[in-house]
């Protein structure tokens, strides 16, 4: 009877880690870049074969690692897919195929800050299985602004539900 239960427990603790490390896993986050629909110190569940058999969809949000950085990994929302066109006005707004992005999580105006991937005005097509990701605070986010196209093969999984000190 001992042994069975040895057995029960240890099969319990093999698809324990399995699980964690293949399939779901803890992110917390770090940062305002999500505010106010994700927030700092909150803990979610990021499924990491979501994008395994399916593509990330505009909206989707995405934990991902920037191989030029050091540091993340990073979370945004994707915004663009491959093969779309962007372009982001002078007066902060998102144009995805030539059309007003609407987005009702943004905080903030999109603008286009510092040395990155855009210039105002300026159209660039994300390349096959790259994504353009942006984060909800605007103000206050690192993301495809700076560091440009984030890969397919870069991305963790999808930020799936709040777990721990949701807000």
């Amino acid at each position: 009877m001992l042994r069975k239960v040895f057995i029960v427990l240890g099969l319990v603790l093999i698809f324990s880690v399995l699980t964690y490390f293949f399939i779901f896993q803890q992110y917390k986050v770090v940062g305002s870049s999500m505010e106010p629909n994700v927030k700092d110190g909150e803990v979610y569940i990021v499924n990491k074969i979501a994008y395994k058999f399916s593509f990330p969809q505009r909206e989707d949000v995405i934990i991902f690692n920037v191989s030029s950085r050091n540091f993340g990994p990073f979370v945004s929302r994707v915004i663009g897919l491959p093969g779309d066109t962007l372009k982001i006005t002078q007066d902060g707004k998102v144009y995805v195929n030539g059309k007003l992005l609407d987005e009702p999580y943004a905080q903030g105006v999109t603008y286009v800050k510092g040395n990155g991937l855009l210039s105002n005005e300026q159209e660039v097509v994300v390349p096959e299985n790259e994504y353009f990701a942006l984060g909800d605070n605007r103000y206050h986010s690192s993301d495809s602004r700076q560091f440009g196209f984030v890969k397919r093969s870069d991305i963790v999984g999808k930020l799936v539900t709040c777990i721990l000190n949701c807000k």
